[in-house]
């Protein structure tokens, strides 16, 4: 892991031509530091344990170097990855280190490959994280789609349509053409890290 962020410290991230190789390298770098940042306070029972005098929360301490300028894992995600290659997926790549965020892959995300593996990420979010009752008619989500409701359409109906590609067959096209009919609630999250017993 230090070697890896050696070398991210002084990449030349200007040689990222295309969006795929631009969003692969900034969703590893955010996930490297995440790993680094857990690593560097553990043993810890929440990511939100880590308290660093002048900071609000951990995500708001400038220590991720890369290209030789210090980021925060907030600019990361929110001034880096969000606005310039706009893809909701991302939120099923980024890791935050808690329970309730998608699975942390167990290889890096590279750019010839970068849609499968989001689209992976993305079946294993809605099947793992969010539950449907095609029944009933609910849906009930992750915070992940309140938070960044702005990424996914603004409203819960819409959500359901946006995120209908990753759901399972059985209730895909009842997100995609019903999805007036559907009530939907959000999950607590889930903040204890997410470690392996």
């Amino acid at each position: 892991l230090n070697d890896y962020l050696s070398s991210i410290a002084t990449a030349d991230s200007s040689e990222l031509e295309t969006q795929n190789q631009n969003v692969a390298f900034w969703t590893n770098v955010y996930n490297a530091y995440t790993l680094k940042l857990i690593a560097d306070h553990f043993p810890i029972d929440s990511i939100m344990d880590i308290k660093v005098k002048g900071h609000s929360s951990p995500w708001d301490v400038p220590f991720a170097t890369v290209a030789n300028k210090n980021y925060t894992l907030n600019q990361i995600e929110n001034e880096v990855i969000r606005p310039n290659w706009p893809d909701p997926r991302i939120h099923y790549a980024l890791v935050c280190a808690a329970n309730s965020c998608p699975q942390l892959r167990s290889e890096a995300y590279v750019a010839e490959d970068l849609d499968k593996q989001l689209d992976e990420q993305g079946r294993w979010f809605l099947s793992h994280r969010n539950s449907f009752d095609r029944k009933a008619r609910t849906a009930t989500l992750s915070k992940v789609y309140e938070w960044y409701s702005v990424d996914f359409g603004n409203s819960p109906q819409d959500t359901l349509r946006m995120i209908a590609a990753h759901a399972e067959p059985s209730i895909r096209q009842e997100l995609t053409q019903n999805s007036k009919a559907w009530k939907v609630s959000f999950l607590e999250w889930d903040w204890s890290l997410n470690v392996k017993k």
